[in-house]
């Protein structure tokens, strides 16, 4: 359903995008997948390594941190999908300002619902000394809309950048000390929230443009 095509505003349509992909999340179990990647990859590093390789204990709030980091980044890719499905006339003022529009209040039904769940009781994980040897702890507290500035600007350096900062979130989230070993493999969970994203703009705004 089109902006002005009936029933529901462009405020509940944006609400209604971040609850299906926010549920798709929990539906699929994506943060237990997220886990379960991480408990791989710390197999193989304990063959590889097996004197100097520890595996670290994922608790509530390490999963919380991940639940976060997936559904920033699928909103990040439903605010890149966006035009494709709201616009009249591509390229028009018109569907520049709905994109803009509903790309706003995205951010906003996020800010709600992470608010809900706690998020902002987690802090990012930065790092604190470099030399002797890195150490790590934490800044302020996590915020979608940091995280989402974050990956738009990564795009618009490089277009795809967001990608790999996102599995490197991913993967400081599980490890931080160990995190570049991990990376790698949780790229593929963006493929995962694209496909997460495309679904709720389809559910809740119909087909794209040009299908």
């Amino acid at each position: 359903m089109k902006p002005g095509d009936g029933a529901i505003s462009l405020d509940e349509q944006a609400d209604n995008v971040v609850v299906w992909m926010w549920r798709l999340i929990e539906d699929e179990r994506l943060v237990e997948s997220v886990v379960r990647t991480y408990c791989e990859c710390c197999r193989v590093a304990r063959t590889n390594m097996p004197d100097r390789f520890d595996e670290r204990g994922l608790d509530d709030s390490d999963q919380l941190r991940l639940f976060f980091e997936l559904i920033c980044f699928a909103t990040h890719q439903a605010v890149v999908l966006a035009p494709r499905y709201l616009a009249a006339e591509p390229g028009s003022v018109q569907e520049m300002a709905s994109v803009d529009a509903f790309s706003k209040r995205l951010v906003v039904h996020l800010q709600n619902y992470c608010r809900t769940a706690g998020v902002p009781a987690q802090r990012e994980i930065i790092v604190t000394t470099l030399h002797p040897k890195v150490e790590f702890g934490l800044g302020a507290s996590l915020d979608p809309l940091d995280r989402l500035v974050m990956y738009y600007e990564s795009d618009a350096r490089q277009f795809g950048a967001a990608v790999e900062v996102f599995a490197k979130k991913l993967a400081m989230s599980c490890d931080p000390h160990n995190y570049p070993l991990f990376a790698p493999a949780f790229a593929t969970y963006g493929e995962t929230m694209l496909y997460a994203a495309a679904s709720a703009l389809a559910g809740v705004l119909g087909t794209p443009s040009g299908a």
